[in-house]
C-alpha cells in the first residue's frame, strides 16, 4: 500500500492551482516551535480573544448545544483535544442546560503549561484537566458523547490528521472538529487585524492561513483513509470535519 502522505503528495502535486502555489506556504508556527514558552501563551490568549471579537465562538458553541440538545437528557460526556484554554468547551459547558444535563466535561492538550494555567484560571468550572497526546488517548472506546477539536489540524501532517481522526472516533460517539480552510484571502485578512493583535497572533495567523488544508484536501485525506467523516464550509475561512 503507498503511504498516506505519499499519495498525499501526489495529489497536491496534480491539483495545486495558480492561487494555491501563490497562497500555500509550510512554516512552523510559535505554538509548534515554542509551545510551552510566553510566547505561545501570548498566542493562546490572543485566539480566544479573537475568537470572541469574530463570532467565531458563539457560533461553534451554538452548533455544539443543538448536537448535545438532540440526545436525551441526562449526562452527557465531553472531551476537546489539543485545546490550548479549551475556550469551546468552557464556553459550550457553561451555556448547556444544566437543569437537563450533567455535563462531564475533559479538556486536553500536550503542553504542561496551558493545562496548568487552565487548571488554576477555571478552577471553579467543573472540569478535568488532562495533559494528553490526541493521538494516543487512554481511554476506552466509545467514553464520550462528543469529542471537540478546534484549529488545530493544520499544525499536523497528513499522517497524524489521519490517526487524530482515528482516535477521536475511536473514544467517542460524536466528532466535531473546526480548522481553518485555505483561501487567497485568508492571509490578508488577518494582516487586517494586526493593528488590534500582538505581532506573534498575526504571525501565526497568517502562516495557519497558508498552510491549512483545502475543503478538497480534508475530504482526499479522509477518502483515502477510509474514515466516516464529513466536510462543510463553516465561516469564509473555516470548515467543520464531523464524524458521520
Amino acid at each position: 500500500m503507498i503511504p498516506f502522505e505519499e499519495q498525499f503528495a501526489a495529489y497536491r502535486q496534480q491539483h495545486f492551482g495558480f492561487v494555491d502555489r501563490l497562497i500555500y506556504r509550510e512554516k512552523a508556527e510559535i505554538l509548534d516551535l515554542f509551545p510551552e514558552s510566553e510566547l505561545a501563551a501570548e498566542v493562546v490568549r490572543d485566539l480566544e480573544a479573537l475568537a470572541n471579537a469574530s463570532g467565531l465562538k458563539r457560533k461553534l458553541t451554538d452548533f455544539i448545544l443543538k448536537n448535545i440538545r438532540a440526545q436525551v437528557a441526562g449526562s452527557v460526556s465531553v472531551i476537546e483535544v489539543c485545546g490550548g484554554s479549551c475556550w469551546l468547551l468552557r464556553s459550550v459547558t457553561s451555556q448547556v442546560d444544566h437543569g437537563k444535563f450533567h455535563i462531564h466535561a475533559v479538556g486536553s492538550d500536550l503542553s504542561q503549561r496551558h493545562i496548568e494555567t487552565n487548571t488554576t484560571a477555571f478552577r471553579h468550572m467543573n472540569i478535568e484537566w488532562l495533559v494528553a497526546d490526541a493521538t494516543n488517548l487512554l481511554f476506552s472506546n466509545l467514553k464520550f458523547d462528543i469529542a471537540l477539536n478546534c484549529q488545530a489540524l493544520h499544525h499536523f501532517p497528513v499522517g497524524i490528521v489521519i490517526k487524530l481522526l482515528r482516535e477521536l472516533k475511536r473514544i467517542s460517539k460524536k466528532v466535531i472538529i473546526f480548522d481553518l480552510r485555505r483561501t487567497f484571502y485568508g492571509p490578508a485578512l488577518v494582516q487586517s487585524l494586526s493593528p488590534f493583535y500582538s505581532s506573534s497572533i498575526i504571525s501565526d495567523g497568517v502562516a495557519s492561513h497558508r498552510r491549512a488544508y483545502s475543503i478538497q484536501e480534508m475530504e482526499f485525506i479522509i477518502r483515502i483513509a477510509d474514515l466516516p467523516y464529513k466536510v462543510t464550509p463553516f465561516t469564509p475561512v473555516g470548515m467543520l470535519v464531523e464524524s458521520i
